[in-house]
C-alpha cells in the first residue's frame, strides 16, 4: 500500500471519529451542547465544567483541530485533480474552519479554568468576579460556535459542489448530504433570532452522516484517483 492510499485510510477513519463526535456534541445521543444561559444558569454550569462536565463539549476537546486539518487535507488530494482552484478555496475553508475549531477549544479550557477558580474560592467579591469573568467567556464561546458554523456552511458547500461532479453514485451521494448540510446550517443561522423550532445544534449534527459516507470515500479511495 503506497503512502497516499495509507493517508486516504487514515482520514477515513478520522471520519468516523468525526461523524461519531459531531452526534455526540450536538445532543442527538442525549448531550446537550453548550446554548445561551441565564445567570441563573451559569453557577450550575460552572460547577458542572469544573467537576469534568460529562459531555458539554466533546467535539472541540476530543477531536483537535490539526484532525480536521487533516480531513481538510486528505478531500483537497483526492478531488484537486477535478477543479483546481475551486478544490484550493475550499481547502482554504477547512483551514479557516480548523482555525475557529482552535480558538473554540482555547475559549473552552478559559471556561473551565475559571470555573476551577470559581469553585475553589469562598471569597465573595472573587467569586463575584470570576462570575463576569465566566459571563464573558461564556459569551464568546458561543461567538467562536457562531464562528465555527458559518465557516462550516462554506466548506461543506464547496466540497459538496465537488464531490457532486462525480460520476461514482457513492460521491454523488455525499456531494448532496454536504450540500443538505450547508442548507441547514444556513437555514438554522437565518432562524435562529427569531426563535425557530429549528435546532441549531441538532442541525449541526448533521453533518455527520456526511462524514460517515466521505469514510466510506476515503477508505475505498486509490492513489491517482481522477
Amino acid at each position: 500500500m503506497d503512502t497516499e492510499r495509507l493517508f486516504y485510510r487514515i482520514n477515513g477513519l478520522f471520519c468516523l471519529g468525526m461523524a461519531a463526535n459531531f452526534l455526540w456534541s450536538a445532543g442527538w445521543f442525549g448531550g446537550r451542547a453548550l446554548e445561551s444561559f441565564s445567570e441563573k444558569e451559569l453557577e450550575p454550569l460552572l460547577r458542572q465544567l469544573a467537576g469534568g462536565g460529562s459531555h458539554l463539549l466533546m467535539l472541540v476537546s476530543d477531536l483537535p483541530a490539526l484532525l480536521m486539518i487533516s480531513l481538510m487535507l486528505a478531500f483537497y488530494l483526492y478531488l484537486h485533480r477535478r477543479a483546481r482552484y475551486l478544490s484550493l478555496l475550499a481547502l482554504l475553508s477547512g483551514v479557516l474552519l480548523s482555525g475557529m475549531l482552535l480558538l473554540r477549544q482555547i475559549s473552552e479550557h478559559q471556561l473551565i479554568a475559571v470555573a476551577l477558580r470559581y469553585v475553589a474560592t469562598t471569597e465573595y467579591t472573587a467569586r463575584g468576579e470570576l462570575f463576569q469573568e465566566a459571563r464573558h467567556l461564556l459569551d464568546l464561546h458561543l461567538l467562536h460556535g457562531l464562528l465555527v458554523n458559518r465557516a462550516s456552511i462554506v466548506a461543506y458547500a464547496l466540497y459538496g459542489f465537488l464531490f457532486q461532479k462525480s460520476r461514482s453514485l457513492l460521491e454523488v451521494l455525499l456531494g448532496y448530504l454536504f450540500l443538505l448540510s450547508a442548507i441547514l446550517l444556513l437555514i438554522a443561522q437565518v432562524m435562529a433570532p427569531w426563535g425557530s423550532a429549528l435546532d441549531l445544534s441538532k442541525a449541526a449534527g448533521f453533518p455527520a452522516f456526511a462524514f460517515i459516507l466521505a469514510a466510506a470515500v476515503l477508505l475505498r479511495a486509490r492513489s491517482g484517483e481522477e
